[in-house]
């Protein structure tokens, strides 16, 4: 298991204004360009999940496992295994 975190330090804008951009999840790809679309099932919580389909990549399922608002969050993606 591999895991990822990303942080960034800025006075341009509040934690709640970015936080906003982050939990508006179906608008992630008009801020990104390497995503087709991402879709949020339910509210931005704990236990919800979202599909995100990246440009050339299949589309995944991502479970939130922790949300603090304005603060973090963190999720989970489970890739199938191929078998050959």
């Amino acid at each position: 298991m591999w895991t990822k975190t990303y942080s960034v330090v800025t006075k341009e804008a509040t934690k709640e204004q970015i936080w906003k951009l982050f939990s508006d999840v179906d608008t992630w790809h008009i801020h990104r360009k390497g995503i087709d679309y991402a879709k949020l099932e339910g509210k931005f919580e704990k236990g919800n999940y979202f599909m995100l389909k990246s440009k050339d990549s299949p589309k995944v399922k991502i479970e939130r496992l922790e949300v603090i608002e304005n603060k973090k969050y963190t999720d989970v993606t489970r890739f199938p295994i191929p078998i050959s």
